[in-house]
Parts: structure tokens; C-alpha cells; sequence
């Protein structure tokens, strides 16, 4: 008997539809086929949660909160994935805890290291004393003979790449084996993996004799059609939903078959807006509706916005509620059981929760004395993720990259081409960096990125027409692979097709009317950058914000990078003599960063993306913040002039014998756009309150660009005959005209855009 194994479901799925009425070889998926090859004796498997229990059991005694995690269970059921992704790499990777710390460049997470360790001893221990084992924890196996011996031949399909552990199995395997994969521009992690003597061209299709390490057989691979790939740009992401239907429509009326057209979402999230113009319901969702949007889960959130939240129209939605009144009588874990068997559901919504349920029970022992709300709060989180099948009834796929893998198409679409979108990687760099993967001779972020840009590459190589869309505004650039596609930018065309998912009968209602209102500059003449700006780029802005005082209430978050960032500088240039190298320094920063992130996935985005351009700025900096005397640290600095106060919240004085450097630093990575911003006076504010501070100094006004690892020093000059031109314009009236800007693009973002009907 024949054996295929495949990447993914939906090829085995296209396999048996295209061998109707054959008979069929044994199919398999990757996992599948491994977990059926590996046999631990004496061993068996630990499920999905059983495990999280006894990681939990691991920890007592150990100190996780130096991780970021809290250690009551319900916070660490939540956080817990973060663990075993690490360990999951390093095993699948055959990489030792021995071998991370060799790296010289995890000094600074020795402490991190240390307690993986002792987590992952005690675990291990923990499963090997109840007969058990984990896939981070196999030692010795054998193989499943057995199910082996069954097939004369073995035939796998590699669309992606083979870990370490994944490569061993198959060298161990007798059984004739071909390896199917091609060779690309960006897969050359898995071409070096398998040990293939000869140099392979690229864009190729191979069958490797797996025993042999010999080619078989080869062919070209079809040819990257640049020119039948359309590609749009959109100011607002919603009108990519326009480009869809469009490019859809046309795909079909060019002769392309429904089933074999696919629309590609990055973030699954976009496939919400299909749903909502998808009135022909020509469409089908691979990933299924969100449960969130389930009126299961709406009850239970509705109910605990009730009981934790302080605003009034969150009680007055459940007051009077049975489902209140019959959780007003849970008081301990089993009748939490019996409330959740009275809050209402349909079949499909019973069906999703049902396994969900099912390992909640088996947390009772750890759950008995958890109050009512944390447990209501615990069950949210494990159903907040789920799935409702419902595909709907239309022929056009829409799915995620993913479970595009070895399929071919007539016509794909793909959205939100945008950076940091495509390509993106997983979070599994928790607790490594690059430099320690590069190291240890684990994939590296660059070639994570370039697998998922092989994803990309080998999908437009199966499609006979393709088209790119994506998001170009002031927060979001076209990601940097179209260009290594050989694609060129576009330009927005929002106008174009905003009417296809919107159409007006009737001209939209205008709130233009005049406001004129008191010269708020004549009686506090006091200006910040800040509010300078929002003046100049919209009157009618800050006619609302500072002059009726209209405050837009923000919710609570955790504070964002850039801020931690900020602070952690600030603590360093305080504490600078505490320092002999730029290493010294760029330790201390890091410690002060980690200590402040709120949570595992700030950790993750320090290590992972802040951290080397901390390292690059920390050694370019050290010796300027030695030398110079820092004279100002995240303070205020008020200058008289033109008439006015003008007051800035600088990051940085630098004052040396002859000269002024005025420092800000930036983390935003569009640095140009904030030098080329002629509403931005921040430096120009900073500039005027050193010359009156220190007139005989040399002044230097620049930003420090984290982002880019580079100093960018700004000529202000230019801005001083402008701003004495504004500040002049804005005493001459007794009352101004608070107009709305004619850039509309400003509105965007706006907290007041609805009160100028401009939310549309």
C-alpha cells in the first residue's frame, strides 16, 4: 500500500475529490504521520490539559513571577503557552538549555534561564513518575514498525519546513521514501536541512530519493506572472472589502471557477468586513465566526461587564437579568457547573463549547476555591478563541495562508499586505532573541520571515491571476516584500470603490457651520507643541478639545513601548555613573524596560524587535551621555516669546562647554514623516528656550531615532519666521472662525470626528 502525507487537511481534501471512485492510498498530514511514527515504551502522551496541570504543579516553588507571570492559576492557564512554546522549539530544534547559555548574549536572562530550567526539570520529573510524556519531553523512542510496515512506499509533500526532531524521525524510517519540495528564493533553511550534496536551481520542483539523498525526478516550477498581479492602496481598511468583490467578480467573469478562486486574509479578523458586504453570500470562511461574536458568550460578558465594570449602562443592560439572579447563587466551582447548563445556547454554540467544557472540569481540584467572578472570568478566556462552523454556502474560500499551502487557483486575493502583517512570525521568541537563535543554530526572526515569504511566493506561483491590496496612510505602509516581488506601490484609490460597499442615494448631510467664538489666545496666551498643533491642523478640533473642554474618556491600557522606553532612558542618563562601558549601560536600560513591561507579550516585543536597537543605541550614546552634563531629564521648558508662553516637555539636555544639544527621542519608525511635518514645533520650542537659557552656547536641536538606530539633526531655522507669522495672526481677533480642516485624512483618527459628521 501507498502512503501520502500532505501539509495540510484541505490538500487531502483536494486529493480525494480529484480520485473519486479510486482507490485511495493511506493520507496523512505531517503530524499526523509523525505522531503515528514515534512511540515512547512504556509512555503515553499527556493531553492538552492535563499537561497545563501539571506545569502548574511544576512551579510551586519556583519564583515565575521573574518571568512576567503571576502565579494564581487562572492568570497562569492564560499564559502558560508562552512556556511551552519555548520549550516546543527547543525540542523540535534538538537544542539544549546547555547550549542557550553558552551564548554569551543571554548574560542578561540568566535569571530567565535559570528558572526554565528548573520548571522544565520538575515537569519532566512530574510526567515520568505517572508514566507519561509530553513532545517537549521525549527522550528515547523507537519507531512504529507497525504502522510502517504496512506501506511499500511513502510519498511526503513538503510545503514549509522540517525541524530538527522532524528530520530525524525520516532518516530512522527504512521504508522507501520520496521527499516531494521546490527550491524558491526564500526556503533555503529546508533545502540546507536535507543534506543534499548537489546545488538545486531555484524555482524548481524536486523528488528526492530520501534514502539516497538523490534527485529522482525535477521540473520548473510555473513562472511568478508579475504581469497578471494587480495591486491597490487604501487609505481606509474597510474599502479593501470593495477590492475584493471587485477583483472577485472579475476573476469569474474572465472565466475563473468559483471553487478555485480564494480570498487571503493575514489577519482573520478582516474576514468580519467580508461578511457584512457579502450580501450574494458568495463566500465561504475556512476559519469559521469568531465564538465572541456568539449570543452565548455576549450573555456571560455582558454579565461580568455588570459585575466588574463601574459604568452604568453595563448594570442597567443585565439588571433584573435571569441569568444574574441565578448566578447571584454560585458560591463555589460545581455550582458554577450548574449555572453554566442554564445559560442559553444553540446546538452550534453547544457543539463549539463542548470540548472547551469538558477540560474546564478537569481543573476542579485547582479551581474549588476560586470566587464566583474570577471563575466566570477563567471560563471566558477559554471560550474567547473558539470557532463556530459556519462556512456559509458560497463557493469563493476564504482562508488564511496557511491552508493555502500545494493548492493552485485561478484567482487569489490577498489583503492587508501591510508590514508587520506580511510576513509576520509567530511569538514563539518569548525568551530568545536572534542573536541567541543565530547561536544556538535556531531559525532566526529573518529566516521565520522568509518562510512565511515563501507562503506568499509559492501561492502567487499557483494562480493564474492574483491581486494585492493593502492599507497606505499615516499608520500603516505596504510591506517591503512587494518590492522584493518585483511589485510597485500604488496609489489609494479610496474614491474608486468606496461606492461599491457604499452607495448614497443622496448627498451626505454636511456639519459645516460657521463657530466663531472668544480668542481663547488672548486670554491664555499659553501654547504647547501639542496644542499648536491641533490648531493649525484643525481649528474645529481645538475649538472642541480646549475651548468646551470636551474630554474623550480613554479606556485603561498598559502603558506602550515608546513610553517604557522613555522612562528607562530617563533612569539610565540619571544614573549614568554607575556605568564603565556602553555594555553597562545597555544592561541597566533593559533591566529598567523588562521591570516596567506590563506583560509577557511587551516582553516579547522588547527581546524580540527593541532590544538590539537599544544595544546600537546605547553604544553609540554612552560616550555623549558621559560627556556632557545632562541639565534637563523629561522636564518642562517655558519660554516668553512673540506674546505668548510656549512651554515643551523635553527628553534630554545635553550641556557641554560650548554647546546645547537638545535631544528627543523618537521610536516611531516613519522618523521622516515627523522632520518634514510643518505643524511640528517641538524643536523649534525646545530651540527657543535654550537661547534664553544659554545664549552663548552653540545649539544643536535633533532626534534620536531608536527605530532607525541614528541621529537625525534638524535645521529649525526655517520654522522661526513661520511660527512668528502664526503666533502674530493669532492675537489680531477678538473672536475666531473654528473652521473644519479640507484635509479630511486628518479626521481619521479624530476623537471628535463624529460631532463634524465626518465618521462615515
Amino acid at each position: 500500500m501507498k502512503c501520502l502525507v500532505f501539509s495540510t487537511h484541505r490538500q487531502i481534501r483536494d486529493y480525494v475529490a480529484e480520485h473519486d471512485n479510486t482507490i485511495l492510498p493511506k493520507l496523512y498530514t505531517i503530524d499526523e504521520f509523525l505522531k503515528r511514527c514515534v512511540v515512547v515504551p512504556e509512555r503515553v502522551f499527556v493531553d492538552e490539559a492535563t499537561r497545563v496541570l501539571y506545569l502548574y504543579r511544576a512551579i510551586e516553588g519556583v519564583d515565575i513571577g521573574k518571568l512576567g507571570f503571576e502565579k494564581s492559576f487562572l492568570s497562569f492557564v492564560q499564559n502558560s503557552t508562552f512556556i511551552f512554546r519555548f520549550f516546543e522549539e527547543l525540542f523540535a530544534e534538538r537544542v539544549t538549555l546547555d547550549a542557550i547559555r553558552m551564548a554569551d548574549t543571554y548574560a542578561d536572562f540568566e535569571d530567565h534561564l535559570r528558572l526554565l530550567e528548573e520548571i522544565y526539570s520538575r515537569y519532566r520529573a512530574l510526567l515520568e513518575s505517572e508514566g507519561m510524556a509530553d513532545r517537549i519531553t521525549i527522550g528515547d523512542y523507537r519507531l512504529g514498525e507497525r504502522f510502517l510496515e504496512q506501506f511499500e512506499r511513502i510519498d511526503l509533500y513538503v510545503e514549509g519546513y522540517l525541524s530538527r526532531f522532524e528530520i530525524g524521525v525520516l532518516e530512522k524510517i527504512t521504508t522507501p521514501l520520496r521527499l516531494h519540495f521546490v527550491s524558491t528564493p526564500f526556503n533555503a533553511k529546508l533545502i540546507d536541512r536535507l543534506g543534499i550534496e548537489e546545488r538545486l536551481p531555484v524555482d524548481y520542483r524536486f523528488e528526492l530519493d530520501w534514502q539516497r539523498r538523490k534527485i529522482a525526478n525535477r521540473a520548473p516550477l510555473p513562472r511568478l506572472k508579475r504581469e497578471r498581479i494587480d495591486v491597490a492602496a487604501f487609505e481606509e481598511r474597510i474599502n479593501q472589502a470593495a477590492f475584493v468583490l471587485k477583483q472577485v467578480d472579475r476573476f469569474i467573469e474572465d472565466g475563473a471557477v468559483p471553487d478555485r478562486v480564494a480570498v487571503i486574509v493575514p489577519d482573520e479578523g478582516f474576514a468580519e468586513y467580508l461578511k457584512l458586504f457579502d450580501v450574494a453570500k458568495n463566500f465561504n470562511y475556512a476559519m469559521g465566526t469568531p465564538f465572541v461574536q456568539s449570543g452565548y458568550y455576549r450573555k456571560l460578558a455582558d454579565l461580568y461587564d455588570a459585575l466588574t465594570d463601574a459604568k452604568a449602562s453595563a448594570k442597567a443592560k443585565m439588571a433584573g437579568s435571569v441569568i444574574a439572579e441565578k448566578f447571584a447563587k454560585v458560591d463555589g466551582f460545581d455550582s458554577f457547573l450548574e449555572f453554566l447548563q442554564t445559560v442559553p445556547a444553540t446546538p452550534r454554540e453547544m457543539e463549539a463549547i463542548d470540548e472547551a467544557m469538558f477540560m474546564f472540569k478537569r481543573f476542579a481540584p485547582l479551581l474549588r476555591h476560586e470566587k464566583p467572578l474570577h471563575l466566570l472570568h477563567s471560563w471566558l478566556q477559554r471560550i474567547e478563541g473558539l470557532q463556530i462552523d459556519d462556512v456559509g454556502g458560497g463557493r469563493v474560500t476564504v482562508m488564511g495562508v496557511l491552508e493555502s499551502r500545494g493548492k493552485r487557483f485561478d484567482g487569489v486575493v490577498i489583503v492587508d499586505f501591510n508590514e508587520e502583517v506580511v510576513p509576520k512570525v509567530s511569538e514563539k521568541d518569548l525568551f530568545l532573541n536572534s542573536a541567541i537563535r543565530k547561536h544556538a543554530g535556531m531559525p532566526t526572526r529573518k529566516e521565520k520571515e522568509n518562510l512565511q515569504k515563501n507562503y506568499y511566493y509559492r501561492l502567487l506561483q499557483n494562480s493564474e491571476r492574483a491581486a494585492i491590496c493593502y492599507v497606505k496612510n499615516e499608520e500603516k505602509l505596504p510591506s517591503r516584500f512587494l518590492l522584493e516581488l518585483g511589485l510597485e506601490e500604488a496609489e489609494t484609490e479610496d474614491v474608486r470603490y468606496r461606492s461599491i460597499i457604499a452607495p448614497q442615494s443622496e448627498p451626505p448631510v454636511r456639519y459645516d457651520a460657521a463657530i466663531r467664538a472668544e480668542n481663547l489666545f488672548l486670554s491664555r496666551p499659553k501654547l504647547t507643541p501639542s496644542r499648536l498643533k491641533d490648531y493649525l491642523v484643525c481649528p474645529r478640533r481645538f475649538y472642541y478639545k480646549y475651548l468646551q473642554g470636551i474630554k474623550v474618556e480613554a479606556e485603561e491600557e498598559e502603558p506602550n513601548i515608546g513610553t517604557l522606553i522613555h522612562e528607562a532612558l530617563e533612569k539610565g542618563a540619571r544614573e549614568k555613573e554607575r556605568f564603565d562601558s556602553w555594555q553597562s549601560y545597555h544592561a541597566f536600560v533593559m533591566d529598567a524596560l523588562y521591570k516596567r513591561a506590563a506583560s509577557p507579550l511587551q516582553r516579547f516585543e522588547i527581546s524580540l524587535e527593541w532590544e538590539p536597537k537599544l544595544r546600537a543605541f546605547c553604544e553609540a550614546d554612552f560616550e555623549a551621555l558621559k560627556g556632557f552634563e545632562q541639565v534637563r531629564l523629561e522636564a518642562w521648558c517655558p519660554v516668553t516669546y512673540g506674546g505668548f508662553e510656549l512651554s515643551s516637555r523635553i527628553d534630554r539636555v545635553d550641556l557641554g562647554e560650548r554647546v546645547v544639544r537638545l535631544i528627543d527621542y523618537k521610536t516611531t519608525c516613519s522618523i521622516d514623516k515627523t522632520v518634514e511635518d510643518e505643524n511640528d514645533f517641538q524643536l523649534l520650542f525646545y530651540r527657543l528656550w535654550a537661547e534664553s537659557v544659554y545664549p552663548n552656547r552653540r545649539i544643536e536641536t535633533l532626534y534620536w531615532d531608536i527605530c532607525g538606530s541614528k541621529v537625525v539633526t534638524v535645521d529649525t531655522a526655517p520654522q522661526k519666521e513661520r511660527l512668528e507669522e502664526i503666533l502674530t495672526a493669532m492675537k489680531q481677533e477678538n473672536r475666531i472662525e473654528y473652521a473644519m480642516t479640507d484635509e479630511v485624512k486628518a479626521c481619521r483618527y479624530c476623537d471628535y470626528k463624529t460631532a463634524c459628521g465626518r465618521d462615515g
